[in-house]
């Protein structure tokens, strides 16, 4: 008996513990201001905040195939991704975009995309 009243002591305290203050986003002065494309479709997603999508300004043509069969083994439920590179050690970053695969047939392949300055990208 003791020990469950030591364990419903132990919850009561860790449960008075702590700020009831709501968490704050991080702040910071970070900004991208040279980089403007002059075509591209922007979506508001919160106070302040949009995203914008460049690829076809930027001359990335990627699509990603999964490779799923439905069968949710470990290679299908692991996404594809991009690796940022100085393949060409120009000092511009390049994109190494990365497909997952099925297990029968033939395997997408993976694009790389140089950087040619002024972020625009050619395959």
């Amino acid at each position: 008996m003791r020990s469950r009243a030591t364990f419903i002591a132990s919850l009561l305290l860790f449960a008075a513990c702590g700020d009831d203050a709501p968490p704050r986003a991080p702040t910071s002065d970070f900004q991208v201001s040279n980089f403007k494309p002059a075509s591209a479709g922007t979506q508001e997603v919160g106070a302040g905040t949009s995203f914008v999508d460049v690829t076809k300004e930027a001359g990335i043509d990627f699509v990603h195939v999964n490779g799923a069969a439905g069968n949710k083994w470990l290679p299908e439920t692991m996404g594809g991704g991009v690796g940022v590179l100085d393949y060409d050690v120009d000092g511009d970053p390049d994109l190494l975009f990365i497909q997952s695969a099925p297990w029968e047939g033939e395997a997408p392949t993976m694009k790389l995309y140089r950087n040619d300055g002024d972020w625009k990208f050619v395959d």
